[in-house]
């Protein structure tokens, strides 16, 4: 055998032993969060869910299973499109705490806030989860023009994470033109090309679901991908002329709100009202902070409808709300403080109120 064969396999035994080693001590010492996400591009240029597809995550503190229906709906029903007289509707949009990361199906927030609505409003309500991990406002407003406005909402639900701020920005969807939000670019699929040519791969997919040194690989290249295109999108626009704050407010935060008036704007034509829920920063069981640029909001003239379910944390001062292992989602009794902040509200605004026909057919303003 040629020495530069020998060579050959020496390297690759010893890639092998050393990912073979990494992999063991992960698993033993350094157990890392395995939460595969599942998605795919759309045929309107921004992420999906996968459909029809079922998946584990699993962290130190717990296991839970995603099902996914032929909507891309985190849920085992399949939503018609026309709802049934008497029910209620809410369409959800956000990312990866909107979906329900960290908890069953039973246990997330869609599920919870159904059955306490229903029981307030005594009729039936449905809650149409859009949400897609890693999204941000931008993703969102072009998910609820594609999909969300199908299902006639009484109401839109969005969550608010204070990432979104920095999501809005990297995506390069829109940019504020005059004051109004414009279209800027059509599609906007970080790595989702890749993702789907190496998940048709059964062993690919193998190792997605249960490597650990490869979630910790895949975690590590993520950070550093969004680095990279938060600074890419600072270069590029530090070398355009310096667009200075409008009112005391950063041009970011001006976009993540102008995005948020715009979707409020659509559903109000639409005989519709949206209410945003907003992911408090925890800096400790006890400790739970605003994200919610209050201020910028009225300094630019908007006015929102934002619920905080700090107050019903607090009650339960000391307990784990969310998960410390893991992604820092929310463990069942956080789901549970949200969606009864979110049907507290719900009720004493009287926010699902049953749309009129014209209201659907009317054109909405928005982006252009």
């Amino acid at each position: 055998m040629p020495h530069w064969i020998k060579r050959v396999f020496v390297v690759l035994f010893a890639i092998a032993w050393t990912c073979v080693a990494a992999e063991f001590y992960l698993r033993i010492f350094r157990p890392v969060p395995m939460l595969p996400r599942y998605i795919q591009a759309s045929s309107f240029g921004i992420r999906e869910n996968i459909p029809d597809i079922s998946y584990t995550h699993l962290t130190p503190e717990y296991v839970v299973e995603l099902r996914i229906n032929s909507q891309g709906i985190r849920d085992d029903r399949k939503f018609e499109l026309e709802g049934s007289p008497g029910t209620a509707r809410i369409v959800m949009l956000g990312d990866s705490f909107a979906i329900g990361y960290g908890v069953n199906y039973e246990d997330s927030v869609p599920a919870l806030l159904e059955a306490m609505l229903a029981d307030g409003l005594k009729r039936p309500v449905e809650v149409i989860n859009l949400g897609v991990s890693g999204f941000g406002t931008a993703e969102e407003l072009v998910m609820l023009d594609a999909r969300g406005w199908q299902y006639t909402p009484d109401l839109v639900l969005v969550y608010w994470h204070a990432s979104d701020l920095s999501d809005n920005i990297r995506s390069n969807l829109f940019k504020l033109e005059n004051g109004k939000v414009v279209q800027l670019n059509d599609e906007y699929l970080p790595a989702v090309r890749i993702r789907e040519f190496l998940f048709s791969f059964a062993a690919y997919r193998w190792i997605a679901g249960n490597s650990h040194l490869y979630s910790w690989i895949r975690d590590f290249a993520g950070r550093k991908v969004q680095a990279l295109l938060r600074a890419f999108r600072q270069s590029s626009r530090s070398a355009q002329p310096r667009v200075k704050k409008s009112g005391g407010v950063a041009p970011h935060v001006r976009l993540s709100l102008a995005l948020l008036d715009a979707i409020q704007q659509k559903a109000h034509a639409r005989g519709a009202k949206m209410l945003i829920l907003e992911i408090p920063f925890r800096r400790d069981r006890v400790t739970f902070n605003s994200t919610f640029p209050f201020d910028a909001a009225r300094s630019m003239g908007l006015d929102f409808d934002v619920v905080s379910p700090i107050e019903q944390f607090q009650q339960y001062r000391g307990e784990k709300i969310y998960w410390e292992k893991g992604h820092g989602h929310w463990t069942p009794l956080g789901t549970s403080c949200v969606a009864r902040a979110l049907a507290e509200r719900i009720l004493s605004g009287n926010l699902v109120v049953p749309r009129t026909p014209e209201h659907d057919e009317q054109p909405a303003p928005g982006t252009s």
